[in-house]
């Protein structure tokens, strides 16, 4: 099955991710694909791990997701997790909920 019918959905979560409020949060209930050139930014809150995972292109021209310097995460584990590349942005330091395939592999960095 391909990956690529979710960049639709991809695109929506990016505009739903923007919106900022002190009660902003996004749950991950499935998984998402981020098309190459392209970064899904989460301004504000916490994403919440509750199932699938976040799968970033790889390529030359890779995908993104991004934390704010006021957004986290929580509950990442072996099955979710970010499997690609993630930004962080105005934070003095930052754990990455990073892993590959089925393993969860943090990488945790202070400025």
């Amino acid at each position: 099955m391909s990956i690529y019918p979710f960049r639709l959905f991809g695109a929506f979560c990016t505009i739903v991710l923007f919106i900022q409020t002190s009660f902003s949060q996004f749950a991950l209930f499935g998984d998402i694909y981020i098309a190459p050139q392209n970064e899904v930014h989460l301004l504000s809150g916490d994403l919440y791990f509750e199932s699938g995972k976040i799968i970033t292109d790889r390529g030359a021209q890779s995908g993104t997701f991004s934390f704010s310097g006021d957004s986290g995460w929580d509950r990442a584990d072996h099955d979710t997790h970010v499997d690609g590349f993630i930004r962080f942005y105005n934070a003095s330091e930052f754990v990455f909920p990073v892993g590959h395939d089925n393993v969860l592999q943090p990488i945790r960095l202070d400025e």
